[in-house]
């Protein structure tokens, strides 16, 4: 997608894609290459996730892998430094991506990513997270 949100295909020879896929939109046509999309509203939800993150934490935007529309339904973002989705759901996106961005910087480098299930940011200002439990069996091994 380019700055003008028009739709790019991804040729043979493409060495590098550098941009995170945003997965599942909600379309009421089918998409055609070099059509622009600008008038969707999870297209345009996603680039201003994109920007957000690369605004406020250029750092955490280079690991910005996937957005996930869930077809209109709730929006999850992935990071390709972390194995855990962050469920933004609708409403207040930018607001929500700006508390994941703040976070971030309390959790990066900490042991607690490794045991995040995930983290939830749909309920009223909120950050939720969810706790792997440390598998006793795998524990008693080591």
């Amino acid at each position: 997608m380019t700055d003008k949100l028009q739709v790019l295909p991804i040729l043979p020879d493409t060495k590098k894609i550098d941009y995170p896929v945003i997965s599942n939109v909600s379309l009421q046509d089918s998409i055609k290459v070099l059509s622009s999309i600008k008038k969707n509203i999870d297209v345009l939800t996603a680039a201003k996730i994109i920007s957000v993150v690369k605004f406020a934490n250029p750092e955490l935007h280079d690991f910005l892998s996937a957005i996930d529309l869930q077809n209109g339904g709730e929006i999850s973002v992935y990071f390709s430094n972390v194995e855990y989705p962050i469920v933004i759901g609708r409403g207040n996106e930018i607001k929500k991506v700006l508390y994941f961005c703040n976070f971030w910087n309390s959790l990066k480098g900490k042991e607690l990513n490794n045991y995040l299930e995930y983290v939830d940011l749909r309920y009223g200002g909120h950050i939720f997270i969810g706790i792997n439990e440390p598998n006793q069996e795998a524990e008693k091994k080591s």
